[in-house]
């Protein structure tokens, strides 16, 4: 007869193997997100502009104020879970589920990773909403004060020439004053499907020329080995297979912004005498958490639709 002793053991075990699942955590997408934790619902930040422009003080100390874009985004309940037998608990094979609570706390990864990259995929339409300017992630009139517009999308196809396209004009961005931010791309990210250009790109120590002068083709050493880090992402296949992106993960503010209100948690409805247990002869153990992920600052991101 199974009894609360034999099911308490049981939960402090899957809760610690539970644990050790979430240690593995994947720093993809932790790169792009900035963290925040939440102690509400939800969350609305204020945009400053130009975050303490150094200038000559001259007069009153030279100070920003909010320009008034608010944006606010809401936490979201996520779980998973799992059925174990009661007669599985009674024979004592409970290293049969470890694969699979392991799985299931890395899975909570699996999923943030998920929705971070399906934000930068739907920059381009406002199917994940809108940055915190009311434009899309991806856009050419992005304005935060009196300034002329600006841009951060492109639809040049990854290549040599492609690459240059992107760095010039994230180089090219400025601050509401008109001061360059210095961006200097870090990482590429790039569905699978340009695995092959990527590594041509990046990683050949020369690339061909054509020669017009003997209809032939010159080596030359490639400028652009290594200029920054390739990640390779399949959830960027799901949406295109020519879409790539460029981001400064340099600097203090990111792409995106991560919310959390609750990380993800164990918990169990393993309760001898419970009518859950008496009908179906089953515990049920699983994760929970509330978090989001949502667009943060759209300078430290460019993006090409590669068509």
């Amino acid at each position: 007869m199974l009894d609360q002793g034999q099911l308490s053991d049981a939960g402090r075990s899957f809760k610690a193997v539970f644990k050790e699942g979430l240690r593995k955590r994947d720093e993809t997408w932790r790169m792009l997100a900035s963290p925040e934790t939440a102690r509400a619902k939800s969350v609305t930040q204020q945009w400053m502009g130009p975050a303490g422009t150094v200038e000559e003080w001259v007069g009153d100390r030279p100070m920003e104020k909010f320009r008034g874009y608010a944006f606010t985004l809401e936490n979201k309940k996520w779980a998973n879970g799992i059925k174990v037998a009661v007669t599985d608990l009674e024979d004592d094979v409970l290293g049969h589920y470890r694969p699979a609570i392991m799985q299931a706390a890395e899975n909570f990864e699996l999923h943030r990773l998920k929705l971070a990259f399906q934000l930068v995929s739907n920059g381009f339409a406002a199917t994940d909403g809108l940055a915190y300017d009311g434009q899309y992630l991806f856009d050419n009139d992005h304005v935060d004060d009196e300034e002329d517009p600006q841009t951060n999308v492109g639809s040049a196809v990854f290549s040599t020439a492609g690459l240059d396209t992107g760095i010039k004009a994230m180089g090219m961005i400025t601050d509401s004053k008109g001061d360059f931010l210095s961006l200097q791309p870090t990482h590429l990210f790039a569905p699978i499907a340009l695995r092959a250009t990527v590594l041509k790109v990046l990683g050949n120590a020369f690339v061909l020329e054509d020669s017009s002068a003997n209809d032939a083709s010159v080596a030359l050493e490639n400028y652009n080995r290594g200029v920054v880090t390739p990640i390779l992402v399949p959830w960027l296949d799901q949406y295109s297979t020519t879409a790539w992106y460029l981001a400064d993960l340099s600097k203090q503010l990111k792409p995106l912004r991560y919310q959390s209100r609750v990380e993800p948690q164990w918990q169990a409805l393993d309760r001898p005498d419970s009518d859950y247990v008496f009908e179906t002869d089953e515990v049920r153990y699983g994760g929970r958490a509330r978090y989001n992920l949502g667009y943060g600052h759209w300078q430290m991101i460019w993006g090409s639709t590669g068509s």
